[in-house]
């Protein structure tokens, strides 16, 4: 939890609150405010929350964080007279306030004996919090935070970071990415102590031009761990570009030749012991390689509880959030996997449905394949398609559907039947004079095309 003593600590708060002590709980959201005390005033190029002060004061807002811009002096000064009750702090920079407010939380959080786990990668970071945060609750469900919903980005981690409260045991921090650069300052903010890369794939490529711009943006997170002498950074030894970090200072390798995996166990070595892991959850070798990515990092931070982590993840199973999840509805089983998508998560969320398929021995040419757009690839992206769309056919896929603008370069790779559409509602219609019949449908794209509303289908 924040506090006022933290608020102090912070350059560029203008307000003189010297005298004010006290806990802040604290958001973001003047329409989910409820049982907070304070609300941070955020803007952006198309909204300003200063038009809502009023509706969280009306909730018993105490504290009002803003920021002194010019053209809100006035609505300032008129927002004081009208609730002296409240305590208005005002700010030089209401982002940088908050990227430096969550830096303070976090070191005072480890200064009383918290653990902060740092994570990032082009695919896998929310699957990899889930599962590490599974495995780290052997001391209770309250002795781990963890990053909620898509809190990872320049307002998401700080936000996060307040959640953190004295007595929990371990803080875990997903960090995502647009832009070069971003990493650095999230890294900067969360100031964690452990960490790893899940992998590095084809994500933002838009912005970070190339799977070299990619690490290098994803490897910030490395070396702001690696400057700290109490720092410790798990590489993932399965990813080519992550193994130039092995043997660096801090750093325990995931060695490949260490590890064994078959369609349904993980054997792993961990602090000179060979485990074996059977968990049907489990599906495809990433998420394998995912969980002994996990255990390597839980196992390394407490070394004499590795045997407790090892039982754990026997009983993980995928959280349900749109991200490799079975659904079953009207006869039919959906693999659902509609948060985002790139090339890799999109070979690997194929893997994993085939690795499924196979665990359940059913043909994969039985299958319905249901793939929508990979956002932001730039100049790339109708040949990334078009390689998504050969992976699937050379992996037996014998019926497709691909919707959205890339339709079209889908559908020049794949080597069987499908059907392309521009968009969801353009399926539906399709769907009103036509019923597809395949009973196992696997569902794939980005978040933007909200492909999970194809179970809403009555018809397909």
């Amino acid at each position: 939890m924040v506090t006022l003593e933290d608020v102090k600590h912070c350059k560029g708060c203008i307000t003189d609150i010297d005298s004010l002590s006290g806990d802040l709980l604290i958001s973001t959201d003047s329409r989910s405010f409820k049982n907070e005390n304070t609300f941070i005033s955020l803007y952006g190029e198309n909204f300003d929350s200063i038009n809502f002060i009023s509706d969280v004061v009306e909730k018993n807002c105490k504290y009002v964080i803003l920021e002194n811009r010019k053209q809100n002096i006035d609505e300032i000064e008129n927002l004081k007279l009208r609730y002296k009750d409240v305590i208005f702090i005002e700010v030089e920079n209401i982002f940088d306030f908050l990227l430096q407010l969550g830096f303070i939380r976090s070191a005072r959080f480890q200064k009383e004996g918290g653990i902060v786990i740092g994570l990032t990668g082009s695919n896998g970071k929310t699957t990899n919090k889930e599962m590490l945060k599974h495995l780290l609750t052997i001391w209770g469900e309250d002795a781990v935070y963890a990053t909620k919903g898509n809190l990872n980005n320049q307002i998401g981690v700080p936000l996060t970071i307040f959640g953190f409260e004295k007595g929990q045991k371990v803080a875990i921090v997903e960090m995502g990415t647009n832009f070069p650069g971003e990493i650095e300052i999230l890294s900067n903010c969360a100031y964690p102590q452990y960490g790893f890369i899940t992998n590095i794939g084809y994500a933002h490529i838009e912005f970070l031009k190339n799977l070299e711009g990619v690490f290098n943006e994803k490897s910030a997170l490395f070396y702001s761990i690696n400057k700290r002498e109490d720092g410790l950074f798990v590489v993932n030894g399965f990813d080519n570009y992550l193994r130039a970090h092995k043997e660096k200072p801090n750093t325990v390798y995931l060695d490949p030749e260490n590890i064994s995996i078959s369609d349904n166990e993980l054997t792993i070595g961990l602090n000179g012991k060979v485990y074996k892991i059977e968990n049907k959850n489990l599906l495809g070798d990433h998420q394998k390689i995912n969980m002994a990515m996990c255990l390597m990092m839980a196992s390394s931070i407490f070394p004499n509880d590795v045997d407790k982590f090892v039982e754990k993840a026997k009983s993980y199973t995928a959280q349900e959030l749109n991200r490799g999840e079975i659904v079953i509805k009207d006869n039919r089983r959906f693999y659902l996997d509609a948060y985002n998508a790139n090339p890799s998560s999109m070979k690997a969320s194929i893997k994993s449905y085939l690795s499924f398929l196979k665990q359940e021995k059913i043909e994969t040419n039985s299958a319905l394949f249901i793939l929508g757009d990979m956002n932001e690839l730039g100049e790339d992206a109708p040949s990334l398609h078009e390689e998504i769309a050969r992976f699937l056919s050379d992996k037996g896929a014998n019926d497709a559907i691909f919707i959205g603008r890339y339709a079209k370069h889908y559908k020049n790779g794949f080597n069987a039947r499908c059907l392309t559409f521009p968009s969801v509602k353009e399926f539906k219609e399709y769907l009103e004079e036509h019923k597809e019949t395949s009973s196992e449908v696997f569902i794939k794209g980005s978040r933007s095309l909200q492909l999970e509303s194809i179970l809403d289908i009555r018809d397909l």
